[in-house]
């Protein structure tokens, strides 16, 4: 976004806030409105007007950090642990670390050498 389309937008925002409110909207753009706040309504309707955004679902944005977090803290033996903490089956843990599962299944054992190094 170029700095003058930009400066339009941040004074239209300022002068807006004063305009508008909650009473000049209705639907779904009140609850919006209500949800965020006056401000941020105005900044998203002035800055994304007229423009298509995708909003991802929340459960699915939470699940990918979720799994994120359980893929860091999986340390090849304790399965059990994380299906306790996340509330999920031993299963669901076994697909989520199924990669991180296998490096460390191939990866030598303390004071091993690989088949495959040098040496």
């Amino acid at each position: 976004m170029s700095w003058q389309r930009e400066s339009g937008r941040r004074r239209m925002n300022e002068w807006a806030v004063d305009l508008l409110t909650l009473d000049d909207l209705q639907g779904d753009q009140r609850d919006l409105a209500e949800l965020i706040g006056m401000e941020a309504y105005i900044n998203l309707i002035c800055d994304w007007g007229r423009d298509n955004v995708y909003i991802g679902k929340c459960d699915r944005v939470l699940k990918q950090k979720r799994n994120e977090r359980i893929r860091a803290e999986f340390t090849g033996r304790n399965i059990r642990q994380l299906a306790a903490k996340y509330k999920l089956g031993e299963r669901s843990i076994y697909n989520i670390v199924a990669e991180e599962r296998e490096r460390l299944e191939r990866a030598p054992g303390e004071g091993q050498l690989s088949l495959f190094d040098g040496g």
